[in-house]
């Protein structure tokens, strides 16, 4: 897995309550809509199909992505 490497960054001054909480650059007035991932319940399937801590005879990944699937389209309408 890949991560971010970090890197230290120094401040001028400490900010003050109102800049620590509400941030000192302004938010964009538009979100852009984030488009669905490829693989569907990716980080369910990196367990496997019967992990340790089910104790069903169904599939693990199949029940997973059903209710993934049940979530994703379940406000969809509105």
């Amino acid at each position: 897995m890949l991560y971010t490497k970090l890197e230290k960054q120094s401040l001028n001054q400490m900010p003050n309550a109102r800049e620590f909480w509400l941030g000192t650059k302004r938010l964009p007035q538009t979100i852009e809509v984030a488009t669905p991932g490829s693989i569907c319940a990716i980080l369910i399937k990196k367990q496997g199909d019967f992990p340790d801590f089910w104790h069903n005879d169904a599939s693990f990944i199949e029940t997973m992505e059903e209710l993934y699937q049940r979530v994703k389209t379940k406000n969809h309408q509105f």
